[in-house]
């Protein structure tokens, strides 16, 4: 038997299998991505010169929040449609800022901004948010203080371009998630996350909860005034919409799950999952650990391919947090002195996994070091004996919300 994954954008991972599974079955995103001209279409349709006018006041200047690096979200193509509405409104160049909603990673690369932005960058003035520095307390909500960027609090008229896709912590990304945690300073993004994993019941594809409500009141707060949304699959857009924050949500949740929801009678003994498109390192990668774990029987097995080109990424303490007990995370994550935080709250969402599942990373990627704790390891190459005689499901890309129903097997 024969098994494809992706690797990474460019490269397939073939696994050739000696032994059967007894059954495979594989999921993956559905929909046919959006071509260019299509594409366009829908922008033009979706952003227009009305709905700026009657949610943006026009006397007053614009900061436009994007994604970064992490997201496939077709960026410069919703800045095009934009800038096309607010220059025939009359605007300038210089009445408009581009923010990169960074939230804790890394700051984009000259390439990954040309690639994301086009030309923007040489045109309009674009900064990347940085969590640990020039962001204001602003607010407070149950106990977590709100900081925001201080270039974004400049302005009443924000407007957000991001994607919605299943997510652990959220149950889905989109939103005003493109406010918060994208340009929040790291203790909102730390003690946020801390609720939602060590408070709260939170599963992809999961619409209702805390730390939605959460970010819903942050993006109030940080006056996010017009949303911009796409619905991803692994090739590209299937669809966008665009409009006042919470309709539009709503409206591209409901359109996610038509393409991304695949039902399952029951949980299987091995889950393999490819990474792709969020393969960028072990941070991004680790979403794809909670999605195995809502397809896969206790005592079964996870396996995670991934080419993890910038390594363990924005967060390297993630990786060492792993080989904690896990009461022992639970025991220092509050303790000043500790280094990153929001490490430790995303090891205790994988360690809460591995006390009943094994997780196994495949990466040909030279720079991680091999990893094997109890169970938890980064292989160099694909346990394809752990599938003999086994019911194996395949996810085909970290977009696909596998959805056991109710009552099935454990």
């Amino acid at each position: 038997m024969l098994i494809e994954l992706r690797y990474n954008q460019k490269e397939l991972l073939t696994v050739r299998l000696k032994d059967n599974p007894t059954s495979v079955k594989e999921l993956e995103s559905s929909g046919s991505f959006i071509p260019q001209r299509q594409l366009d279409e829908e922008l033009r349709k979706n952003i227009t010169m009305e709905k700026l006018k009657m949610l943006l006041d026009l006397k007053k200047p614009v900061v436009v929040v994007v994604d970064d690096q992490t997201r496939k979200t077709p960026v410069k193509e919703a800045l095009r449609h934009l800038w096309f509405n607010f220059s025939k409104l009359g605007f300038s160049r210089n009445q408009i800022t581009i923010l990169v909603a960074n939230g804790t990673h890394r700051f984009m690369t000259d390439v990954e901004m040309k690639s994301k932005l086009g030309d923007f960058p040489q045109e309009f003035h674009v900064e990347q948010h940085n969590c640990y520095k020039q962001n204001s307390l602003v607010a407070s909500k149950d106990g977590i203080p709100i900081y925001l960027n201080n270039t974004l609090l400049k302005s009443s008229n924000v407007i957000g371009i991001g994607s919605v896709l299943a997510h652990k912590f959220s149950g889905w990304s989109g939103g005003s998630k493109i406010i918060s945690p994208g340009v929040c300073g790291y203790e909102t993004v730390f003690l946020s996350h801390k609720r939602s994993a060590l408070q709260e019941i939170v599963s992809p594809g999961q619409k209702q909860n805390w730390f939605r409500t959460f970010i819903d009141y942050v993006g109030r707060v940080a006056n996010l005034k017009l949303l911009i949304n796409f619905v991803m699959g692994a090739s590209g857009p299937l669809s966008v919409f665009a409009g006042e924050p919470q309709k539009v949500f709503d409206q591209a949740v409901r359109e996610a799950k038509r393409f991304l929801c695949h039902k399952l009678e029951n949980k299987y003994d091995v889950t393999v999952v490819s990474a792709y498109p969020s393969t960028k390192d072990l941070w991004q990668t680790g979403k794809s650990f909670y999605l195995g774990d809502l397809t896969t029987r206790d005592e079964g097995h996870i396996i995670v391919v991934s080419s993890l080109e910038d390594g363990l990424g924005d967060h390297p303490k993630f990786a060492e947090f792993l080989s904690y007990d896990l009461r022992d995370l639970e025991a220092i994550i509050d303790q000043d002195s500790v280094e990153d935080p929001l490490a430790i709250v995303a090891a205790i969402a994988v360690k809460r996994i591995t006390l009943k599942k094994r997780i196994t990373v495949v990466t040909k990627e030279n720079n991680i070091p091999c990893i094997n704790i109890k169970n938890f390891e980064i292989v160099p190459t694909f346990p394809e004996k752990i599938l003999k005689n086994r019911s194996v499901v395949i996810l085909k890309d970290s977009y696909v919300l596998p959805v056991v129903e109710e009552g099935s097997k454990q």
